[in-house]
């Protein structure tokens, strides 16, 4: 199954002049993930109880104090990206069988599963009786809470893939875009205050800590960047590329993975290396911080828990196998979209919209691109090489 990211929404007619670069260029990238015990979330902590997805199509609560199973549940496919969502007593987590499942977390039970077009790695959010998610089949859901009947859904013109919600303060979002940019925007007044570019592609959610945003880049940097003015405060070179994840930052402390397969702990201050701590593969978790420790997974099968402070291993936990799952990236360059001309009800002969010459059926994507690149992850690899 694949999918392409971030979404391109052909069908988005808003205005938004102020926020459109001179010269676009959409960046998109391919992805397929296969069978293994690897972990790419953390997941989510509630009484002392951590639970999260994995590869191996299970979903898992661990004892955060001692790092034992408490109960596992079998999904039909593997639990990429998307992380938990708690609501009281339930958890909600998307999967790649396309399913939203929701599962008592008093004793690992499924409540129920509702069926997408495609494989969800959005995370999902309850409100006042419905849950609400996105799926690469391009579509909004709204979901009964208790029966698990839809409501309603909503067509994009692109898959929808959130991991976390959109960084906002002072009505100023925080955008990470594959254009290489970090881009501050004023969502009030509907302008753009500062764009700052990295030197690839950034993947991860930023996150705001006093008068800082800090994220990280395909480029191997973790960035410090004044929200007022977009300058760089520092930064921070990893041994490879940092995607997917949020940083964690607690204490004085950023913490971060990096595809060198090493947890990093930063100060967040001067970005000086206070610790890194070395897994057995790459690693696409965020971190979270629990009585002292700093928990996440990694590619090579591992949900670990070390030392805030120290970067000392307290526990880990193996997953059901240790396979590391297949990773296939395919990243695309697009310039100069073409436009299609409108027709049917009040087209008119030579009237453009913004369409890009793109085919969004439920199983094809095509683009014209410019380039176009391939990456693969083995299961046991540790370099990220192109083939």
């Amino acid at each position: 199954m694949w999918g392409e990211f971030p979404r391109i929404e052909p069908g988005f007619e808003i205005e938004t002049t102020d926020f459109v670069v001179e010269k676009p260029k959409f960046y998109s990238v391919e992805w397929k993930v296969g069978f293994g015990g690897s972990v790419s979330t953390a997941g989510k902590i509630k009484d002392g109880i951590m639970y999260f997805g994995c590869c191996d199509h299970y979903v898992y609560a661990v004892d955060c104090l001692t790092g034992k199973e408490v109960w596992r549940l079998r999904g039909s496919g593997s639990f990429v990206e998307a992380r938990p969502f708690m609501d009281g007593d339930f958890l909600y987590i998307g999967c790649y069988d396309g399913c939203m499942y929701k599962i008592d977390t008093r004793n690992g039970e499924l409540v129920w599963k509702f069926r997408t077009g495609d494989r969800i790695t959005a995370s999902a959010m309850a409100h006042e009786g419905k849950v609400y998610f996105g799926s690469f089949d391009n579509y909004v859901y709204a979901v009964d809470g208790s029966t698990g009947k839809e409501l309603w859904r909503f067509r994009t013109g692109g898959s929808i893939i959130h991991y976390n919600p959109f960084c906002i303060r002072d009505d100023i979002m925080y955008v990470a875009s594959y254009d290489r940019n970090m881009y501050a925007l004023d969502v009030k007044n509907r302008r753009e205050s500062w764009r700052f570019k990295a030197g690839w592609i950034i993947g991860t959610d930023p996150v705001i800590d006093g008068n800082i945003v800090y994220f990280g880049s395909w480029d191997q940097n973790m960035y410090a960047v004044d929200i007022t003015t977009g300058r760089e405060v520092w930064k921070f070179r990893a041994e490879n590329i940092i995607d997917d994840l949020k940083p964690l930052i607690h204490d004085g402390i950023i913490y971060f993975g990096s595809v060198d397969s090493n947890m990093y702990a930063v100060s967040a201050g001067e970005g000086k290396l206070l610790w890194k701590f070395r897994t057995g593969g790459d690693i696409w978790s965020d971190a979270v911080h629990w009585n002292g420790l700093v928990i996440f997974g990694s590619w090579d099968c591992h949900l670990y828990a070390v030392d805030a402070k120290t970067g000392k291993e307290a526990w880990r936990f193996q997953t059901s196998t240790r396979t590391q799952s297949p990773l296939e990236m395919a990243e695309q360059i697009i310039v100069e979209p073409r436009f299609r001309e409108k027709t049917g009800s009040g087209g008119k002969q030579g009237d453009y919209g913004p369409h890009p010459d793109i085919d969004l059926s439920e199983t094809v994507y095509s683009i014209r691109s410019e380039y176009s690149g391939r990456e693969v992850y083995g299961a046991g690899k540790k370099d990220y090489k192109a083939v």
